[in-house]
């Protein structure tokens, strides 16, 4: 790979670095748009030591944002994509920083979720700043602390709108979204590689609108449940008391849950059904384990049921069940109430 930096001066461009690289050996294989877009994706690496984050425009013989959005191709895996993607669509926002601004406001956010039982979630967020004041607290219908942080940062950009701030959050997820991942999920149209939709994709279409609204913004990652003294651990600390507190007191959200119900015996029709395609061998092996007609027309012996071998199948699915449970339960929920030739064979191979 080779490729020059230049500057326009004058009517033309001046160079200003070269660069020269050699290409991974997965690459060197790969067809020539994908090795353009591999060099052209070395160089605007290469030469951010001198852009500094300015804006940079890249003259390449292929259509690189075309290829990245719609490539669909076995010979470049994902992250080696998404890493392309990052350095060609990813570039950073010198307005976005996570250095703190020293003429802006430190503001401190905080979500909270909990799980009182298996299908309520309390939720709520927090904006606060020191020594004890708290801008905006309010409980929120989600079910993730995840999302309640998205909504946090969210509405410390509104309250600061027009107005330089510093935002300390505890949240890795919520950072990342804004400093590493923002611009790749907007050009992807908030999917994945493999084209699955990401987790809260209106949260954070939300949050990547709302962070350009303060004159000037960073958005600062700080440790959680520090026990210092400092005022950034004091500001965190005081943030995640207020959200827990909020939460504490919401009303809690329903999340409906699907339950499945537990594999039940089949009832004396389905049964005699069943035993209707006994074969000789089924009858010779029911009479040598003494099972007789009962007064159901069933062939049974002290509440167990013979089962011809070709019905094993069915009744071992419904036994393995949903759940999956292991072989050795679902042969010991079979033999309690079923006898049948080749039981354990036939559950070695279904299970």
């Amino acid at each position: 790979m080779a490729a020059v930096c230049a500057q326009e001066s004058g009517g033309s461009f001046r160079p200003v670095a070269y660069f020269s690289k050699v290409m991974p050996l997965p690459v060197q294989g790969m067809p020539a748009c994908l090795r353009a877009l591999a060099a052209s994706a070395m160089a605007v690496e290469l030469s951010q030591s001198v852009t500094i984050g300015h804006n940079t425009i890249l003259h390449t013989s292929h259509q690189v944002t075309h290829l990245l959005k719609n490539i669909t191709t076995q010979h470049m895996t994902s992250q080696r994509l998404s890493g392309y993607e990052v350095i060609l669509l990813g570039t950073a926002n010198l307005q976005i920083t996570d250095t703190p601004l020293s003429h802006a406001t430190n503001v401190f956010v905080d979500g909270s979720c909990s799980r009182p039982s298996d299908d309520t979630y309390k939720a709520a967020y927090s904006v606060v700043q020191l020594p004890n004041i708290v801008l905006e607290t309010k409980s929120i219908p989600v079910n993730s602390a995840q999302a309640a942080e998205l909504i946090a940062l969210t509405r410390a950009c509104h309250l600061f709108a027009n107005h330089p701030v510093n935002i300390f959050s505890d949240s890795r997820y919520a950072f990342g979204v804004v400093h590493d991942f923002s611009k790749i999920w907007q050009q992807r149209g908030y999917v994945t590689t493999d084209g699955k939709s990401i987790a809260h994709p209106a949260l954070i279409d939300n949050l990547l609108q709302a962070i350009q609204l303060p004159s000037e913004i960073a958005i600062i990652h700080c440790g959680a449940h520090t026990n210092r003294t400092d005022e950034i651990s004091l500001g965190n600390a005081l943030a995640d008391q207020v959200a827990k507190t909020t939460a504490s007191s919401a009303t809690p959200t329903v999340i409906p849950m699907f339950l499945h119900t537990p594999p039940s015996c089949p009832d004396s029709q389905i049964l005699q059904y069943l035993q209707t395609f006994a074969t000789q061998t089924d009858l010779h092996f029911w009479e040598q384990q003494n099972l007789t007609l009962d007064q159901f027309g069933l062939y049974s012996i002290q509440g167990k049921v013979g089962i011809p071998e070709n019905s094993l199948p069915l009744l071992i699915s419904q036994a393995h069940g949903i759940g999956h449970r292991s072989s050795m339960l679902t042969l010991a929920e079979m033999q309690k109430h079923f006898i049948a030739k080749n039981l354990e064979t036939a559950l070695f191979y279904l299970c």
